[in-house]
C-alpha cells in the first residue's frame, strides 16, 4: 500500500472501528475492490 499524508478529516482508527461493520462485504463473482475502504469519503 502506499503511504499517503494524514489529512485533518480522516476518520480515527475507533472512528473506523465503528463504522467497518457497517460496510457491506463485496459480492461474490464481482470485481474485487481495488481501494481500501478506510481511504474512500463518507
Amino acid at each position: 500500500m502506499e503511504y499517503r499524508k494524514p489529512d485533518p478529516t480522516d476518520i480515527s482508527n475507533i472512528e473506523w472501528t465503528i463504522l467497518e461493520p457497517l460496510i457491506p462485504e463485496p459480492k461474490t463473482g464481482g470485481r474485487p475492490r481495488s481501494v481500501n475502504m478506510w481511504e474512500i469519503d463518507p
